[in-house]
């Protein structure tokens, strides 16, 4: 049976320092019929570690300047887990630039309403509105999961005098103003990157490491249908809070029998950051 590694995403590493960028990922090992792997001599001798994980093997995220240094392989109780170490080559000046990691997991959210009929279905056949989970007086909704995308870059400077440490402080917990980051293969339009803060640190030599974290999300538009029949059309930036107030009005139900369907009343978008010029960062962007 052949041997199939799964990453774990989650568990990348990196490190930049003075003169160098190490970084790590660790695999999960299964066979090829779904059974996880539990025996390390198995996978070390697996001739596929010889040819996707070779000595010298370009990282995917940094293929053009980190290689495959060492591997090591570990068993828990019920699985191998194969580590992969890169280094970047020596001589390598780091000074200014950036290394972007993107985690695009979702996160749990709870609503309380569809935005359309579309969307329900009621058995038999009546007026119940849009609520979720509705009950004789109340509107209990449903936890979904949706998606987020989180961004975390790194960034070496020379000395701690050419750290923005203004605009970090005052950009804390704000969203960008203006479309983010100055260039590069992504760039997100205001209202979507709300930053999170940093992690700032001496590296040696005089120079320091800044890591920036970013929360980035979506503009939604939403289509709702409220208790009077009238159908509105909000646009809400992503890191706004929406939110319904929900409430009641007669309907015909099974058999006949006038009800009180519980539905969206009216609903309203608040603005709860400030906005920010998060390019005071200079940073550049992904490439």
């Amino acid at each position: 049976m052949a041997l199939v590694y799964q990453e774990s995403y989650t568990t990348r590493t990196h490190d930049l320092t003075e003169d160098r960028l190490t970084a790590s990922r660790e695999f999960y090992v299964f066979y090829d019929t779904g059974e996880s792997c539990d025996d390390p001599d198995i996978v070390a001798a697996d001739a596929s570690l010889q040819t996707e994980f070779m000595f010298g093997a370009p990282h995917p995220q940094f293929w053009a300047v980190l290689f495959a240094k060492s591997l090591s392989i570990r068993q828990n109780e019920t699985i191998c887990i194969l580590t992969v170490n890169y280094e970047s080559l020596p001589g390598i000046d780091w000074e200014g630039m950036e290394v972007w990691e993107f985690d695009t997991m979702a996160e749990q959210r709870h609503i309380t309403s569809v935005p359309n009929s579309t969307y329900i279905t009621h058995y038999p056949a009546h007026d119940y509105g849009l609520a979720i989970n509705a009950t004789a007086d109340s509107v209990e909704g449903v936890d979904v999961y949706r998606p987020k995308m989180s961004v975390q870059v790194t960034r070496l400077y020379d000395t701690g005098a050419l750290v923005p440490w203004i605009p970090i402080n005052d950009a804390a917990c704000c969203v960008n103003a203006y479309p983010f980051p100055l260039a590069g293969s992504i760039i997100w339009d205001a209202g979507q990157v709300l930053f999170l803060g940093t992690n700032i640190s001496e590296s040696g030599g005089g120079k320091w490491q800044v890591v920036y974290r970013f929360s980035i999300g979506a503009y939604s538009s939403k289509e709702v249908t409220l208790l009077s029949g009238t159908t509105v059309y909000p646009t809400v930036a992503p890191h706004d809070y929406f939110w319904y107030r929900h409430g009641q009005k007669t309907a015909t139900g099974p058999g006949g029998k006038t009800i009180m369907s519980p539905g969206v009343e009216s609903c309203s978008v608040a603005q709860v950051y400030d906005y920010y010029d998060l390019n005071t960062f200079g940073l550049i962007g992904p490439v």
